[in-house]
Protein backbone atom coordinates (compact mmCIF):
# COMPACT_ATOMS: atom_id res chain seq x y z
CA UNK A 1 0.00 0.00 0.00
CA UNK A 2 1.29 3.46 -0.83
CA UNK A 3 1.65 5.74 2.17
CA UNK A 4 1.44 8.92 0.10
CA UNK A 5 -1.97 7.97 -1.26
CA UNK A 6 -3.14 6.87 2.19
CA UNK A 7 -1.98 10.14 3.76
CA UNK A 8 -3.50 12.22 0.99
CA UNK A 9 -6.87 10.49 1.16
CA UNK A 10 -6.92 10.77 4.93
CA UNK A 11 -6.02 14.46 4.71
CA UNK A 12 -8.79 15.07 2.18
CA UNK A 13 -11.31 13.35 4.44
CA UNK A 14 -10.13 15.40 7.42
CA UNK A 15 -10.75 18.57 5.43
CA UNK A 16 -14.31 17.63 4.57
CA UNK A 17 -14.01 16.05 1.13
CA UNK A 18 -15.89 12.88 0.35
CA UNK A 19 -13.95 9.73 -0.36
CA UNK A 20 -15.06 9.76 -3.99
CA UNK A 21 -13.88 13.36 -4.42
CA UNK A 22 -10.51 12.46 -2.93
CA UNK A 23 -10.20 9.42 -5.22
CA UNK A 24 -11.04 11.56 -8.28
CA UNK A 25 -8.45 14.12 -7.22
CA UNK A 26 -5.69 11.49 -7.02
CA UNK A 27 -6.68 9.90 -10.32
CA UNK A 28 -6.74 13.34 -11.99
CA UNK A 29 -3.28 13.99 -10.53
CA UNK A 30 -1.93 10.96 -12.39
CA UNK A 31 -2.12 8.12 -9.85
CA UNK A 32 -3.34 4.72 -11.03
CA UNK A 33 -7.01 4.32 -10.25
CA UNK A 34 -6.59 0.71 -9.08
CA UNK A 35 -3.98 1.73 -6.47
CA UNK A 36 -6.08 4.65 -5.25
CA UNK A 37 -9.21 2.51 -4.94
CA UNK A 38 -7.26 -0.18 -3.07
CA UNK A 39 -6.11 2.35 -0.49
CA UNK A 40 -9.62 3.79 -0.33
CA UNK A 41 -11.00 0.33 0.48
CA UNK A 42 -8.61 0.20 3.43
CA UNK A 43 -9.83 3.57 4.58
CA UNK A 44 -13.45 2.55 4.23
CA UNK A 45 -12.81 -0.42 6.49
CA UNK A 46 -13.28 1.76 9.54
CA UNK A 47 -10.51 4.28 9.39
CA UNK A 48 -12.66 6.82 7.57
CA UNK A 49 -15.34 6.73 10.24
CA UNK A 50 -12.71 7.10 12.94
CA UNK A 51 -11.12 10.07 11.16
CA UNK A 52 -14.48 11.76 10.66
CA UNK A 53 -15.28 11.32 14.34
CA UNK A 54 -11.90 12.75 15.35
CA UNK A 55 -12.38 15.73 13.07
CA UNK A 56 -15.80 16.46 14.58
CA UNK A 57 -14.41 16.22 18.10
CA UNK A 58 -11.26 18.24 17.46
CA UNK A 59 -12.94 21.02 15.48
CA UNK A 60 -12.92 24.17 17.65
CA UNK A 61 -16.01 25.55 15.90
CA UNK A 62 -17.99 22.36 16.48
CA UNK A 63 -17.00 22.35 20.15
CA UNK A 64 -18.44 25.82 20.76
CA UNK A 65 -22.15 26.12 21.48
CA UNK A 66 -24.09 28.13 18.92
CA UNK A 67 -24.72 30.97 21.37
CA UNK A 68 -20.97 31.53 21.73
CA UNK A 69 -20.38 31.55 17.98
CA UNK A 70 -22.99 34.26 17.36
CA UNK A 71 -21.43 36.92 19.66
CA UNK A 72 -18.04 36.21 18.10
CA UNK A 73 -19.46 36.94 14.65
CA UNK A 74 -21.09 40.09 15.98
CA UNK A 75 -17.77 41.20 17.45
CA UNK A 76 -16.04 40.62 14.13
CA UNK A 77 -18.75 42.57 12.29
CA UNK A 78 -18.46 45.43 14.79
CA UNK A 79 -14.67 45.48 14.43
CA UNK A 80 -14.93 45.58 10.65
CA UNK A 81 -17.53 48.35 10.81
CA UNK A 82 -15.43 50.37 13.27
CA UNK A 83 -12.27 50.09 11.19
CA UNK A 84 -14.21 51.13 8.08
CA UNK A 85 -15.64 54.18 9.87
CA UNK A 86 -12.20 55.19 11.17
CA UNK A 87 -10.74 54.89 7.68
CA UNK A 88 -13.60 56.98 6.27
CA UNK A 89 -13.11 59.66 8.92
CA UNK A 90 -9.39 59.89 8.16
CA UNK A 91 -9.96 60.39 4.45
CA UNK A 92 -12.61 63.10 4.84
CA UNK A 93 -11.15 66.47 5.91
CA UNK A 94 -12.92 67.90 8.89
CA UNK A 95 -14.52 71.33 8.99
CA UNK A 96 -12.01 72.56 11.57
CA UNK A 97 -9.06 71.86 9.27
CA UNK A 98 -10.74 73.71 6.41
CA UNK A 99 -11.54 76.78 8.56
CA UNK A 100 -8.01 76.93 10.01
CA UNK A 101 -6.51 76.61 6.54
CA UNK A 102 -8.62 79.52 5.27
CA UNK A 103 -7.61 81.71 8.25
CA UNK A 104 -3.94 80.93 7.64
CA UNK A 105 -4.28 81.70 3.93
CA UNK A 106 -5.99 85.03 4.59
CA UNK A 107 -3.36 85.97 7.19
CA UNK A 108 -0.47 85.22 4.85
CA UNK A 109 -2.20 87.11 2.02
CA UNK A 110 -2.76 90.12 4.30
CA UNK A 111 0.87 90.10 5.42
CA UNK A 112 2.16 89.99 1.82
CA UNK A 113 -0.19 92.78 0.74
CA UNK A 114 0.87 94.94 3.69
CA UNK A 115 4.52 94.52 2.65
CA UNK A 116 3.75 95.42 -0.96
CA UNK A 117 1.59 98.44 -0.16
CA UNK A 118 3.19 99.65 3.10
CA UNK A 119 3.77 103.22 1.84
CA UNK A 120 0.15 103.60 0.69
CA UNK A 121 -1.13 102.09 3.94
CA UNK A 122 1.06 104.44 6.02
CA UNK A 123 -0.12 107.50 4.03
CA UNK A 124 -3.78 106.42 4.40
CA UNK A 125 -3.40 105.96 8.17
CA UNK A 126 -1.61 109.32 8.54
CA UNK A 127 -4.40 111.09 6.66
CA UNK A 128 -7.06 109.31 8.72
CA UNK A 129 -5.48 110.17 12.07
CA UNK A 130 -4.65 113.80 11.23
Amino acid sequence: MRDDIFGGLRNALEHGATLEQAIRSFVNAGYHEAEVREVAQTLQGGTAALIAQQVRQSSPVAALPQRQIQPLRQQQDATIRTSFEVRRQRTRPSLLIIVLSLILLLSVTGFILSLLFRKEIADALAAFLA
